[in-house]
């Protein structure tokens, strides 16, 4: 028993000075009789600075409907802005594009084609139109008849956005010995009404090829008089103003071309506002 009260009177300072909140206090040994009966125990127990009670603790947040409002306010405005600079970054990026292919030279020259139908045809005619053109030949076996399949497939897609203008398809050969006007005719039915075809003489493929910076060659003729026309397979962009806003190589998919095309659409306005294309 002594042993006992003389451990608890040298601890008892240890475990309630006021700048220990918590604290465990030791077990004691415990003593047992001849019996094994235990004759005292000491739990470890825990000691609190401060006592439980019943009251209600006061929240640290205070929600009203003001502050819900303001927050909701707040939220509102940081969306809107983001929203703003992601539209101002699109519109700034479509701008460097066009500035790029303005300064390089591309799609700038003035040129007259005829069409499938005998009728001259030059750039200024599809003024105020969205244009997509596409540069090939008739007697392609293999690449050219996909990506006019594709051609046309983009132009569903842009037309069946009613929140964008149509826009018109063409092809032109690159091939303008074998691809004439009667042969043009024929071969634009098999893929779509809406597709003009242009082709013309060889100086004046070669102006619009150059203008575009379209790059073609001949290969060496077959004993049947056939030959293969190497040449950049790309979809040119043009805008109503006549520029060149994009070119899609023959990797990009049909959703991929409708998408970046439709976006362009809706931009346009705002950068001819902004910078005042002409």
């Amino acid at each position: 028993m002594r042993v006992q009260l003389q451990w608890v009177v040298s601890n008892f300072s240890r475990l309630y000075h006021p700048s220990r909140r918590l604290s465990t206090v030791p077990a004691i040994p415990v003593q047992q009789n001849k019996r094994g009966i235990l004759r005292s125990r000491l739990c470890t127990c825990r000691c609190y600075s401060s006592q439980a009670t019943d009251k209600p603790k006061k929240s640290l947040v205070n929600i009203t409907p003001f502050s819900v409002l303001v927050s909701g306010i707040a939220v509102a405005g940081m969306y809107g802005s983001y929203l703003w600079l992601q539209d101002e970054i699109k519109v700034e990026q479509s701008n460097n594009k066009l500035q790029g292919f303005q300064d390089a030279g591309m799609g700038i020259k003035p040129w007259k084609l005829t069409d499938q139908y005998g009728k001259k045809r030059s750039i200024t005619d599809f003024k105020g139109q969205w244009v997509m053109i596409y540069f090939g030949f008739c007697h392609c076996p293999d690449i050219c008849p996909e990506e006019l399949e594709k051609l046309v497939d983009v132009v569903k897609g842009i037309d069946a956005d009613k929140s964008v203008p149509d826009i018109q398809p063409i092809f032109v050969t690159l091939d303008p010995e074998r691809d004439t006007v009667e042969y043009m005719n024929k071969y634009c039915k098999d893929f779509s009404t809406k597709l003009i075809g242009l082709t013309g003489t060889s100086q004046e493929i070669a102006d619009v090829a150059k203008s575009y910076r379209v790059y073609y060659g001949f290969g060496d003729k077959d004993s049947d008089g056939d030959y293969i026309v190497d040449h950049t397979i790309y979809m040119y962009l043009i805008n109503p103003d006549g520029q060149l806003m994009d070119a899609y190589q023959r990797r990009c998919k049909v959703d991929e071309i409708v998408q970046g095309s439709t976006e362009y659409m809706k931009e346009y306005r705002k950068l001819r506002k902004r910078y005042a294309v002409k």
